[in-house]
């Protein structure tokens, strides 16, 4: 969890209020943050404790209440989604990505989308192989690039992409036309954003 921006100021903000655990380490975080809720390092102390000891609630608890100090944290809420789809508490996640998909700018938050419906999607050989399904992650990726596309780290999203439409299996002349124009209509829109992957996409495009 890197530093994220609070909407708000300390005096403005929600309280922290835990009761002790009895867990010594838990409650030393748990008391920095009573005293100021925007410790970022007590924050992360323990999220990292959470997950190192394999506490499931614990991290559940700690992501909530930071969401409650910083909103438009799409790293958080990315976090959130990945633990509850983890858990198996499909409905809580898609609850995040409903309420916070269009609100909150995030490229993690999308590319956390994205990873749930392609895992949705693939069969037991782990691939995309079903037209209809193949159509349901083409509209995603297309959802997910039309409105993070142009972030610098957007460029993996692109080549997974092209990836995708590259793997994509044809049966008559006209459906691998179409595939053609797609690829190419593709790797030009990707080519002409400065992601990072901006020359690894060029040198495909262009090989």
């Amino acid at each position: 969890m890197s530093e994220p921006a609070p909407n708000t100021t300390e005096s403005s903000a929600p309280r922290y209020v835990r009761h002790a655990s009895g867990n010594p380490e838990v409650d030393m975080f748990r008391q920095r943050l009573a005293r100021s809720v925007h410790d970022v390092e007590a924050w992360l102390g323990l999220v990292n404790y959470a997950k190192h000891v394999g506490d499931d609630a614990l991290l559940h608890e700690t992501y909530t209440d930071a969401l409650k100090q910083y909103p438009s944290s799409g790293q958080l809420l990315a976090s959130l989604a990945e633990l509850e789809l983890r858990r198996g508490n499909i409905q809580s996640a898609e609850t995040v990505f409903n309420s916070s998909l269009f609100s909150v700018p995030s490229i993690e938050l999308w590319q956390c989308y994205l990873n749930y419906v392609l895992k949705a999607n693939v069969d037991a050989q782990g691939v995309v192989s079903q037209p209809e399904r193949r159509a349901t992650v083409k509209q995603c990726y297309k959802l997910v690039l039309d409105n993070v596309g142009c972030d610098r780290e957007a460029g993996r999203i692109w080549a997974d992409y092209i990836g995708f439409l590259s793997s994509g299996q044809t049966s008559a002349p006209y459906e691998e036309q179409q595939k053609t124009e797609l690829l190419r209509e593709t790797f030009q829109a990707a080519v002409a954003i400065p992601h990072l992957k901006v020359e690894e996409i060029w040198k495909n495009y262009d090989g």
